[in-house]
């Protein structure tokens, strides 16, 4: 079977930095008076979340879209708590598994999967409110191709690359060729860089793994930019059909003036625990629930609200395996120290 990995998905869980970059140029520029949100057309579903989340405490969903437009490749739940000036973020393994009516039963198809007059994002929100228990507040998504318009746009990012990365799938029009080493990246090769994943000994794993690299540095790129600067090269790139949100500008700014006074050290990132299986000859991962409940209560509800084993109506399909610590800060992920 063709490599799985070479369907078009990298994309990038930047779609935070993208949010705090359409916002930030809004704040610098006169743009933000006739800004509007781009919106995906369809009602959102109702949800069965427990949760609600306050003025100074939110969850974005941000997507990485494929080429096709039909599978979220990257999939994150971030909080912003500005109350403590802290950002957490959960990465959401692509073939998580997922039950219901979706016909591969992963995670990254149910955008895809979804009623003529209910959007793929709204869909998604709605599965992982219901899977999680937590409030999703806001989505934002992006495509490769904005994805590679925005890396362009704030001048690359300096990255340490862990491997020599080659690989090749001309029916993918598909083509990674970095060496190990740090290195400047522009857009197309920090796509290479975390689209890679046949050479990682842990997989999908790994890759998800590189893109908390690329977001780190990514991340630090973008708070060296004066309001000015992200203002006047930016907001050009950031517009339909390779980008997409719910936020409205007076949002934006909102949660502009949280982003800027986040630090890199308060800033966390978790891979959801669990661990590979296969069903079916089909590889796909499962949930580790108990663990993502710890996560959850500690990073993703308001205070005074604690969920339950019960809340959480993700199905866990294996338990062999106890997952590591997997938290991590930027700064540790940019200097090493993991």
């Amino acid at each position: 079977m063709k490599h799985q990995g070479a369907l078009k998905r990298g994309i990038l869980i930047f779609v935070i930095a993208a949010t705090f970059i359409t916002v930030a140029a809004a704040a610098g520029t006169a743009a933000l008076k006739n800004w509007r949100p781009l919106k995906e057309k369809g009602s959102a579903p109702e949800t069965a979340s427990k949760t609600s989340s306050t003025e100074d405490f939110s969850n974005f969903l941000l997507c990485g879209i494929d080429n096709t437009n039909s599978l979220t490749d990257v999939i994150m739940v971030a909080n912003f708590d500005s109350k403590n000036h802290k950002l957490t973020l959960l990465q959401i393994p692509r073939d998580t598994y997922v039950s219901g009516d979706v016909p591969s039963h992963k995670y990254n198809a149910v955008y895809s999967h979804h009623d003529k007059n209910v959007s793929g994002m709204e869909t998604l929100k709605a599965q992982i409110e219901n899977d999680f228990g937590i409030t999703i507040d806001h989505y934002a998504a992006v495509t490769t191709k904005g994805f590679r318009k925005i890396v362009d746009a704030v001048g690359g990012v300096d990255i340490d690359v862990p491997i020599n990365m080659n690989y090749d799938d001309d029916e993918q029009d598909l083509h990674i060729h970095l060496k190990k080493g740090l290195q400047h990246l522009n857009g197309a090769k920090a796509e290479q860089f975390v689209r890679y994943r046949k050479g990682w000994s842990q997989g999908d794993l790994g890759r998800l793994n590189a893109q908390r690299i690329f977001l780190a540095a990514l991340m630090q790129k973008i708070k060296s930019m004066s309001a000015w600067e992200i203002g006047t090269k930016i907001v050009p790139v950031v517009s339909a059909p390779n980008f997409l949100t719910d936020l409205s500008g007076y949002q934006m700014l909102e949660f502009y003036n949280l982003a800027k006074d986040i630090n890199l050290s308060d800033a966390a990132v978790y891979t959801m625990p669990g661990e590979p299986f296969s069903l079916d000859g089909v590889d796909y991962y499962s949930v580790h629930k108990d663990e993502l409940l710890e996560i959850l209560n500690a990073h993703f509800v308001p205070e005074g609200t604690e969920l339950s084993i019960y809340d959480l109506k993700i199905v866990q399909m294996a338990d062999s395996v106890k997952t590591d610590e997997n938290a991590d800060d930027f700064e540790n992920i940019l200097s090493g120290n993991r």
